[in-house]
């Protein structure tokens, strides 16, 4: 599969939202949108939005994707939070996301239904059973580049490699619930798109340059930070076509 041009606008997309007693800091640098999910978002504890000033616009790479402790208030707007409750970076409660069935969901973003992906990834080599692969198994320099498909539900904890890089981002699938757990040092886990088929129970410190995906429901009981990063599966970062799994572009839109 060629990459289709782009991630799908948000950088969290849940088809639900669990009570979150953590601190979720999620950026978006390229547009006003940070969050879409069919359920009540304001359930999202002590999370934290940022969005693109229009009026300082980022002036380079770096600062668009700047994942490294507070956003710089220079360069963005602080847009939904606890003391002000929501604002129009989020869309919460959106009936286009609940009535749809899990394939449904799985299909408005994928650019394959599920069992294609699955054997596409099989394919290659990068198919595994979660209770037979860790994460750091899944490093660029391991081989892994393009779609990883998990089965089964997935724990990982202690000190996270970090999986896929700007060149060849990860598009990692994880066939079940998939649970993360007090990581070490703060650093980026994740470059590229995190698909979750089951639900994500989020603690500790997990940072994401990218999006999620998540069909089931998202807890957060940890630190988690998304940065969006529309740049990863557009081919202006030199990623080499015939990239294996990714999203289409303007899919989200065609409702």
């Amino acid at each position: 599969l060629i990459p289709g041009g782009g991630l799908p606008g948000f950088p969290l997309i849940a088809k639900g939202i669990a009570a979150s007693g953590g601190n979720f800091t999620i950026i978006n640098r390229f547009s006003n949108a940070t969050i879409w999910t069919g359920a009540d978002a304001t359930a999202l504890g002590s999370a934290e939005t940022y969005v693109q000033d229009p009026l300082n616009p980022p002036s380079s790479r770096a600062e668009l994707i700047d994942i490294t402790g507070l956003p710089d208030p220079n360069l963005v707007l602080h847009a939904s939070y606890s003391q002000a409750g929501l604002n129009s970076d989020v869309i919460e409660a959106d009936d286009n996301l609940v009535n749809l069935t899990n394939d449904e969901f799985f299909e408005s973003f994928m650019r394959e239904n599920k069992p294609t992906l699955r054997s596409m990834a099989d394919s290659i080599g990068q198919r595994f059973d979660a209770d037979q692969i860790s994460w750091n198994d899944l490093e660029v320099s391991d081989g892994i580049r393009g779609l990883v498909w998990i089965d089964g539900d997935w724990s990982e904890s202690g000190t996270l490699s970090t999986l896929g890089t700007e060149e060849y981002p990860i598009t990692l699938i994880i066939n079940g619930d998939f649970t993360t757990t007090g990581t070490g040092t703060p650093g980026i886990d994740v470059i590229g798109l995190m698909y979750i088929i089951g639900d994500w129970d989020s603690g500790g410190n997990f940072e994401v340059q990218g999006g999620v995906i998540v069909e089931g429901e998202v807890d957060n009981k940890g630190t988690p930070t998304i940065v969006y990063d529309e740049n990863l599966y557009d081919g202006s970062l030199g990623n080499p076509p015939g990239t294996v799994g990714t999203v289409p572009a303007g899919t989200w839109k065609d409702w």
